[in-house]
């Protein structure tokens, strides 16, 4: 038997020493502890209600707490008629915090609505989401009274059978400029967008599905145009072609503070927003494009990033939809990188060709969209900073159709300089398109010759590759063209330095040793 070896005791201490300890805290320091875990809680669920709970304490706790406005200033629409009225009382004259949503207890709703927003001149951050029209007409009235102290306001569309645009009056918020508000986020809301409530905001939220009330682009300029020490920018368009893009003439704007700039809007709108304001070089763009066609003009990225260079990308392609999300940075420190995401959803595969777009989708109709998701990426890289990253993952999702490898060659070629790079394929790509693997080493194995008559090879500077998902049988000779790829790498004097293939790649032992010895290191790994 081991002897133990000779470990000091330790002693816990007992729930009586550890009350005598609590009672022995300062009074500020029991102020901050609950302030603390007040300040951290969500503005939701039980947590919420964390300063009355500390109440149950002792007594000298609950003497400190109640005694302490501020801790009563978070009010949410789940408590109980009387826990708000006890809420407002205790925080006094505090700028109070509220969030109203759907409850399905509708136990005194309104007066409950009534009591919290009678408030209005206290509140600081208000919160409005999902209501019925019904509820939220209850809410109305008192968003037409002036609120000095509001900071935050969010409100988030009513839901009903037929969620609609619904417009507030020229009068909302009084109809006068906040000085303390500088967050707005509204969804599904609209207004007359020349109110002077949109002013002087430090971070702005328009998102819409759709409506004759949606703001222009020109209308979106005239807001900001109002904000010049914007920080955060969020604007999602319906694909309005009738958007007025035309005439807006008074100068180029300036935002030299925004850090995030978001945008899901049709190219036309992105393009005029580009064309009319000036970012600073360390915002980071969240861009989807909607109803892209081969039609519209390349997708320019915001010029403030025209001198950057892109480290690394990941790229998801599947029928209809591109998204690549990547790291970029100045060439003068590229230790310091921001990000960049952009999309692009596609037109309807129909609106390409002379077939009917509400034809069946056919394996044949599939591989036409699939090739012109692939131009698309190919298009986007290649005419961006995307094509000089170092480290690329693409991830291909598809229902059905195939992938040629003209699309594939188009696709690497957009990279010409890339040292690492991953492929990844979907369960579902997996069983719908079991050759993608053949036509992959085919455009990696198209050599072509310069005007010396050099051999090169697609990706000549790449080092790094694992493949998930990718399948690689002697049956579509997808395994004789790994093989043939990897021995003109080595021929060429440019073996790769690691390969990794995971999930399901179906090489047997055998065949991963013919495999290693083409490579300086290959290996199964769990993915």
């Amino acid at each position: 038997m081991v002897a133990s070896p000779n470990v000091p005791s330790l002693h816990l201490p007992s729930v009586a020493e550890k009350i005598s300890k609590a009672h022995e805290l300062s009074d500020k320091l029991i102020f901050n502890i609950i302030k603390c875990a007040f300040e951290a809680q969500p503005m939701y669920g039980p947590q919420f209600r964390i300063s009355l709970v500390a109440t149950h304490v002792c007594k000298r706790w609950r003497h400190v707490i109640i005694q302490s406005p501020v801790l009563w200033n978070r009010i949410h629409i789940s408590f109980s008629l009387d826990l708000i009225r006890e809420y407002l009382k205790r925080s006094i004259s505090e700028p109070l915090e509220v969030q109203v949503i759907p409850l399905r207890n509708k136990t005194n709703w309104n007066a409950k609505i009534t009591t919290v927003l009678a408030q209005m001149s206290r509140i600081r951050d208000l919160d409005i989401r999902g209501l019925s029209s019904i509820e939220f007409e209850v809410c109305l009235p008192f968003l037409n009274q002036s609120a000095p102290e509001l900071q935050t306001l969010r409100l988030v569309e009513p839901i009903g059978p037929t969620p609609h645009l619904y417009r507030l009056s020229d009068t909302f918020l009084g109809g006068e400029p906040l000085k303390r508000l500088d967050s707005v986020y509204l969804a599904g809301f609209s207004m007359p967008w020349t109110t002077p409530v949109l002013h002087n905001l430090k971070n702005l939220s328009l998102l819409f599905n759709g409506g004759e009330e949606v703001p222009s682009i020109s209308d979106i300029l005239d807001i900001l145009r109002y904000s010049k020490e914007l920080q955060h920018l969020n604007v999602s368009l319906a694909d309005n072609d009738t958007d007025n893009l035309m005439g807006h003439t008074s100068g180029v704007i300036d935002l030299p503070d925004l850090r995030e700039l978001v945008l899901k809007v049709n190219s036309q709108q992105y393009q005029h927003l580009m064309n009319n304001v000036n970012f600073p070089s360390e915002t980071e763009c969240s861009i989807r494009i909607l109803n892209y066609s081969f039609k519209d003009p390349l997708i320019a990225f915001p010029q403030h990033l025209a001198n950057y260079c892109c480290l690394s990308f990941e790229c998801f392609i599947s029928e209809g939809c591109i998204d690549v999300e990547a790291e970029v940075c100045s060439p003068a420190d590229q230790e310091r990188a921001i990000k960049l995401e952009i999309g692009l959803i596609l037109q309807p595969e129909g609106t390409f060709t002379d077939d009917d777009p509400d034809e069946e989708v056919t394996p044949q109709r599939s591989s036409r969209e699939i090739q012109v998701a692939f131009n698309a990426a190919s298009t986007l890289i290649s005419s961006t900073i995307l094509s000089t990253a170092r480290e690329v993952n693409y991830s291909v999702d598809l229902w059905s159709g195939c992938i040629d490898d003209l699309s594939w060659s188009l696709l690497l070629s957009s990279t010409p300089n890339v040292q690492s790079l991953q492929l990844s394929l979907e369960e579902d790509s997996v069983g719908a398109q079991p050759s993608i693997g053949r036509t992959f080493f085919q455009a990696l194995s198209d050599i072509r010759r310069d005007h010396e008559s050099t051999v090169i090879l697609p990706l000549q500077k790449l080092t790094h590759m694992h493949l998930h998902n990718v399948v690689c049988t002697s049956e579509d000779r997808s395994e004789d063209m790994l093989v043939a790829w990897l021995t003109l790498r080595r021929d060429l004097g440019l073996p790769l330095s690691e390969l990794v293939l995971s999930g399901s790649h179906s090489l047997k032992d055998d065949q991963l040793d013919v495999v290693k010895a083409l490579v300086q290191s290959a290996k199964r790994e769990d993915y």
